[in-house]
């Protein structure tokens, strides 16, 4: 009888530490961590489904996938509207638009194939720039991407968080 007052005492025990430690391992995932979901029809990168981590540590490299809240971009994306871009420039980069084609550094990232959606003539875009201190170039991979080739470098402190593809 003792044994099984001993085991169930234990049992009890080790379900409530379980218990415990699960709480406050979910309350610590959700406090740092989201899934987030592209629900637009096409979508600028090839997945719908993130693992966003709130905030930024480290530092960034181009690849990366970063979240932001848009700011300035109506009227194709609303004020604090979420959008994942890939970090295609950083600080010193160069960014030459020329011919309705964007190169980085030298090197041929895409054409800029929105002109006609945007209402813009052929060359409305053409510039060079260098990315400046505290700011990226965010880029989408499929052809209708509304990013970085329209509206330039962001701030980092618009970056809210890094994202890790799911789906």
């Amino acid at each position: 009888m003792k044994g099984r007052l001993r085991i169930a005492l234990f049992a009890a025990a080790f379900t409530a530490v379980a218990f415990f430690v699960a709480h406050i391992g979910a309350h610590a995932f959700s406090e740092g961590y989201a899934i987030g979901f592209d629900p637009q029809k096409t979508t600028c990168l090839p997945w719908r489904v993130f693992l966003l981590e709130k905030g930024v540590s480290g530092e960034l490299r181009r690849g990366d996938i970063v979240r932001i809240h848009a700011k300035g971009l109506e009227p194709h994306f609303e004020d604090g509207a979420p959008l994942t871009k890939f970090v295609a420039g950083l600080p010193g980069d160069t960014v030459v638009v020329r011919d309705d084609k964007v190169y980085i550094n030298g090197l041929y990232w895409g054409r800029l194939w929105l002109l006609h959606y945007l209402k813009k003539k052929p060359g409305s875009f053409d510039r060079s720039f260098t990315v400046p201190e505290g700011h990226v170039l965010l880029m989408g991979v499929a052809p209708n991407a509304y990013d970085g080739r329209y509206w330039d470098a962001v701030p980092v402190s618009w970056i809210t968080g890094r994202a890790t593809p799911l789906l």
